[in-house]
């Protein structure tokens, strides 16, 4: 065998495997969320963003609007397409980049989608890299993300509804 290959060929083992592994991880965060959520994601017949406070308990303020027990601080409803595909996307990314997750559960961000079928609720903490999700109002469970809310910032900048630093 010519020195070359002796060179060129670990390399490509190894590029292969590792390409092959991170695959295999992709496909394993996809499936960490179930099927019908992704669904609902991908063909939403309603789709709502919300803003919510991490630390608020939902009583402590009388009256206030709750998600999944954190306070709504706002809401856009995502109408258009293109933009239900940018949130649906921010977080299918979330789910794929996602490497570890701290401690803390300080959600800053909701999504409830229908796909007329199933509702799907998604509770998402940036800070730590987790995300809650719900089926048709049951818990279902958690996810780890990553940690980047801009995408979704960004919607609700858009939409101008305030959001929790």
């Amino acid at each position: 065998m010519p020195l070359k290959w002796k060179v060129l060929l670990p390399l490509l083992i190894v590029t292969v495997l590792v390409g092959g592994g991170t695959l295999v991880y992709r496909l394993r965060r996809l499936q960490s969320v179930p099927a019908a959520a992704w669904h609902c994601l991908r063909e939403p017949q309603q789709m709502i963003l919300y803003s919510i406070h991490p630390e608020e308990p939902a009583d402590f303020v009388k009256g206030a609007a709750v998600f999944h027990g954190y306070r709504i601080l706002g809401q856009v409803s995502v109408a258009a397409r293109s933009e239900q595909k940018r949130v649906a996307a921010a977080t299918q990314h979330a789910v794929l980049a996602a490497l570890g997750e701290a401690a803390c559960f300080n959600p800053r961000h909701g999504i409830r989608v229908s796909d007329g079928g199933h509702t799907c609720d998604f509770v998402l903490c940036f800070e730590c890299g987790r995300m809650d999700y719900y089926l048709d109002h049951q818990t279902v469970g958690s996810t780890i993300i990553d940690r980047s809310p801009d995408a979704l910032n960004a919607v609700l900048r858009e939409g101008q509804v305030p959001f929790a630093e």
